[in-house]
């Protein structure tokens, strides 16, 4: 067994971490939209994270999002439609 640091972010890094993932989704959005235009779950979880690395609080909005993204994910996964998996996968976080 390998062993994991362990790295603890504060809130400021958070935020940060969350902007930086919110503008790497928003770019490869596209590729998600292609296939599921009327899908609204990526650009709600970019929105939450945008707002989080703003300085909004984090809430179970910012959660439930991020988890609707990750749902996006995975059926586009089901459906083969590996690009736009990934596409999803990156506004999780």
């Amino acid at each position: 067994m390998t062993d994991v640091a362990r790295v603890d972010l504060e809130l400021n890094d958070c935020r940060a971490v969350a902007g930086y993932a919110a503008l790497c989704a928003h770019s490869v959005l596209s590729v998600f939209e292609q296939l599921h235009p009327n899908d609204q779950r990526l650009h709600d979880a970019i929105d939450a994270a945008q707002l989080f690395a703003g300085g909004a609080k984090r809430t179970k909005v910012l959660r439930d999002r991020a988890w609707s993204a990750l749902r996006a994910a995975g059926e586009a996964a089901e459906n083969g439609e590996i690009a736009a998996s990934e596409a999803a996968r990156a506004a999780v976080a």
